[in-house]
């Protein structure tokens, strides 16, 4: 019988866990290429389409309060629960790895090992008891970050309000606003507003033109008066020597 040896074994355990870990390494670059890509080019190309909503108020924003605001109560959940066996686990990965090994495997396998822990451990009163506090917790933020989406969203259109009624005037300035606000919050864009026009609306544009008094443009009386003096050169004194006859027959 082989005696054992702890450094083949150590130098077999190290090659299967840099197999799973490159495993790993291929899923995560598949999922940012089939899935996280295409999502982050959506959420960019639909900030430029819509800003007010997905810069500012949009679910991105509620999504970024909310788990700013939950980072700290669930922190304190898993050390409350868990700290003694987190950290040891974490103390183990780390002396066993080496610089090149990702942190998304760290923080999958921490993951993990807390999901098992914890399923076990459930049952146990003080964690139920810790859990419900932290649903409760969660509630209170979720609701906590709702309000400030919607006082963020509030905050951009005065803002901008402000800012177009300022350099564009009272009434150009509002309805610029308004359908800024209908493309950025509904997600369209009206068709009623055409830029550089002061504000107006396309119906006062169509009510300007078809109101009935047509006013000819500065080139076409130039032409006109050309052609005019053009004609009564061509038609020359003859085109008038009836007048003396009329004159002298009177």
């Amino acid at each position: 019988m082989a005696a054992y040896d702890p450094k083949a074994a150590q130098d077999d355990l190290r090659d299967h866990f840099d197999g799973y870990a490159s495993n790993v390494r291929r899923s995560f670059i598949r999922f940012e290429e089939q899935y996280a890509r295409p999502v982050v080019e959506a959420c960019i190309s639909s900030s430029r389409e819509r800003p007010a909503m997905s810069a500012l108020g949009d679910v991105q924003t509620f999504v970024a309060i909310f788990v700013l605001l939950s980072v700290l109560p669930v922190v304190t959940f898993m050390q409350v629960v868990h700290s003694i066996m987190i950290c040891s686990f974490f103390d183990d990965l780390l002396r066993d790895t080496y610089s090149g090994f990702s942190l998304f495997t760290i923080a999958s396998a921490a993951f993990l090992a807390f999901v098992v822990q914890f399923s076990h451990r459930i049952a146990r009163p003080s964690d139920v008891a810790i859990a419900s506090i932290l649903l409760a917790t969660l509630t209170i933020l979720f609701f906590t970050a709702l309000f400030l989406a919607s006082a963020v969203i509030v905050m951009y259109l005065t803002v901008r309000l402000a800012i177009l009624v300022r350099s564009d005037g009272v009434r150009p300035g509002f309805v610029a606003w308004r359908h800024e606000a209908q493309k950025g919050l509904l997600g369209r864009a009206s068709d009623n507003v055409e830029g550089g026009n002061g504000g107006k609306t396309r119906e006062e544009d169509e009510g300007s033109e078809s109101s009935g008094v047509i006013v000819p443009k500065q080139d076409e009386l130039g032409q006109g008066i050309v052609a005019g003096e053009k004609e009564v050169v061509e038609a020359g004194p003859s085109a008038y020597s009836f007048v003396p006859a009329i004159c002298g027959s009177a």
